[in-house]
This record gives C-alpha cells, sequence and structure tokens, in this order.
C-alpha cells in the first residue's frame, strides 16, 4: 500500500486543463465548449479526497465518482473524470512500483549480506 503522504493528487489546474485538452482532443459534438462552472465543486472534491479513509482505488473511485456527479464543466465531464482518474491511478501505480522495487532489492541486498550469500551483479 502506498504512504498516504506520497500519493500525489491532481491539482485544480490539471483538472480544468484535462477538460480543455478532452474536448480538444476527443471532440464528441460541435456543442461541447470548454466552460467551469463550479470550480468550488472540484476543489471540495479534492479536499474530500485527500481526508478519504481508503487506499489509491478508493480514492480513485471517489474521484471518478464525484467529478461525474458534481458537473463542474459545460461538457464532457464523464469524459474528463475518466482521463482524470486514469491519470491519478497511472502517477501514483508507478511511483508504487518504484519505491516497493527499491524495497525488494535493498531487502534482498540486506539477506544476501548478513547470510553471506556472494554478490552477483
Amino acid at each position: 500500500m502506498i504512504d498516504k503522504q506520497k500519493i500525489k493528487y491532481p491539482t485544480i489546474e490539471e483538472i480544468v486543463q484535462a477538460n480543455y485538452t478532452v474536448i480538444k482532443e476527443i471532440n464528441v459534438s460541435r456543442k461541447d465548449y470548454h466552460r467551469i462552472y463550479h470550480r468550488d465543486r472540484i476543489i471540495k472534491i479534492l479536499e474530500e479526497m485527500k481526508k478519504l479513509e481508503g487506499d489509491l482505488y478508493d480514492k480513485a473511485v471517489f474521484l471518478l465518482k464525484n467529478l461525474i456527479i458534481s458537473h463542474p464543466f459545460g461538457s464532457a465531464n464523464r469524459r474528463t473524470a475518466y482521463v482524470v482518474t486514469h491519470t491519478f491511478i497511472c502517477n501514483n501505480t508507478i511511483s508504487l512500483l518504484t519505491d516497493g522495487l527499491w524495497r525488494v532489492r535493498t531487502t534482498v541486498i540486506t539477506w544476501l549480506i548478513n547470510f553471506k550469500m556472494p554478490l552477483v551483479y
């Protein structure tokens, strides 16, 4: 499990930029437009997500669900929620894997040294 203090949360600016990019790159309708209706709702979602007990995936579910339900943008709320949540998971999974691999490497080297096993690189 990832340390809560190491979790990289999305910022309000990243979420707004994601909406702009989603509309630009995945334009479903001519009526799609980038407009922020409820910046305050996004801020509240991020604050509540940080306080939420649970692991990375609990927080991701909370983020996805609440970005969709709160409907903070003029268009592409579901697409934006998906992209932001996917990015959140990817950013934190990479750091989790990196931290995990470093711990495994350190544990193996410590074990080899303590048990007088030859180190072969």
